[in-house]
């Protein structure tokens, strides 16, 4: 097997979707199909099971998937190494930070450019998935983290890893919801976010003809949308960690009906990923990630946006 067949693989994995992680490659559906299916074929199994919606890994894809990710890490491994003995990097670049710095590993991220691109000057901005195609064309950022991958001409998304999303109900609004519907929570009061927020196209999926909801509250600062629900003001969709740290604490049920995954991916513009200094930043990116996991949650750090 080859690594691009690893690749796609972990691709389709974590995007759920053909046409999806053939954007995010840049490749053809064609192409990416027949991957797979070689890969398939030499394994001697199916890895997915195919659904109209997409591609859901079956449970031998499951099992595979984390040696995938290994020897994927494995190769970035090489790269970062190499790295490590040259110090011809020079310049200036710009990481787009699209929620709270804690969860994207910033001090991390920090420590590893200091170490291996001593030369490089990292600046870290604010900023939303929805602004991240344009501040990249327009040259504001170098690269930007979003929920979901990007499936626009010219911007090379690569997934990170998934992160778990749950929809919270405070008690004040329904005092059990065990046994909650459907029907039940669309007809209460939800903080919602704006058009084409990441976190909220799922929900249109699952409850489209109750859109928009009869009772809503706009809020796309991931701190509001927790001080409303801590209050009592709404139904909200947030990180499983934060919504593990609230249910905690007594104050929201977690909606054991329904949970989802959105994407966490790096960005950059596919002109530029020939670029030596690109490709050594989101390889270290890449590194980072997978050496010191998934991130934390807490809710006493200041966060920038919901919709991000």
């Amino acid at each position: 097997m080859e690594l691009y067949q690893l690749t796609s693989f972990v691709t389709i994995a974590h995007t759920g979707n053909m046409t999806r992680a053939a954007a995010a490659m840049h490749i053809s559906l064609s192409a990416l199909s027949s991957q797979i299916a070689a890969l398939e074929d030499e394994m001697g199994f199916p890895l997915f099971t195919r659904k109209p919606r997409g591609m859901e890994l079956n449970g031998k894809g499951e099992a595979l998937l984390e040696y995938a990710a290994r020897a994927l890490h494995a190769a970035d491994e090489v790269k970062r190494q190499a790295l490590r003995m040259r110090d011809e990097y020079v310049g200036r670049l710009c990481l787009g930070i699209n929620t709270d710095p804690g969860f994207l590993q910033v001090t991390d991220l920090n420590r590893e450019f200091t170490a291996i691109l001593p030369n490089v000057k990292m600046t870290y901005m604010p900023t939303q998935t929805l602004q991240t195609v344009e501040l990249l064309r327009t040259g504001t950022i170098d690269f930007g983290f979003t929920y979901d991958t990007l499936s626009e001409p010219g911007i090379t998304s690569i997934p990170l890893f998934m992160v778990p999303i749950r929809i919270v109900i405070p008690f004040s609004l329904l005092p059990t919801a065990e046994h909650a519907t459907w029907d039940d929570i669309a007809t209460l009061t939800w903080i919602w976010g704006t058009r084409n927020c990441p976190f909220y196209s799922h929900l249109e999926k699952q409850i489209g003809h109750y859109l928009p909801p009869k009772k809503m509250i706009i809020a796309e600062d991931e701190s509001v949308v927790t001080n409303l629900v801590q209050s009592g003001q709404g139904v909200g969709v947030m990180r499983q960690g934060y919504a593990d740290q609230l249910a905690a604490k007594g104050i929201v049920h977690i909606w054991e009906q329904d949970s989802a995954n959105i994407t966490l991916c790096i960005n950059t513009l596919s002109e530029r990923e020939s670029d030596p200094l690109i490709q050594a930043t989101l390889n270290l990116i890449k590194g980072v990630f997978f050496n010191h996991g998934r991130a934390s949650e807490t809710l006493s750090e200041p966060v920038p946006k919901l919709c991000n």
